[in-house]
């Protein structure tokens, strides 16, 4: 299991209390999403572009060849 895949896991959970906790406790629910929420932004913003990379080398075949051997130029 990679670390990004635990970090999400562990955000999940924590938002999960912070809405279990909002009744009773409601600036410890706020302070739970806001943690949450600042582990899962950037792991998603990782998540899109690896996505959006895969999805533009398969869309376009010849750019992992000009990345793989430079510029392209003979």
């Amino acid at each position: 299991m990679s670390w990004l895949v635990l970090a999400l896991f562990i955000a999940v959970v924590v938002q999960t209390l912070s809405i279990m906790l909002s009744g009773r406790y409601p600036y410890l629910a706020i302070v739970l999403a806001f943690v949450g929420g600042i582990v899962m932004v950037p792991a998603s913003v990782i998540f899109l572009v690896g996505s959006l990379f895969s999805l533009q080398t398969r869309l376009t075949p010849d750019l992992r060849l000009a990345i793989n051997h430079g510029s392209g130029r003979a």
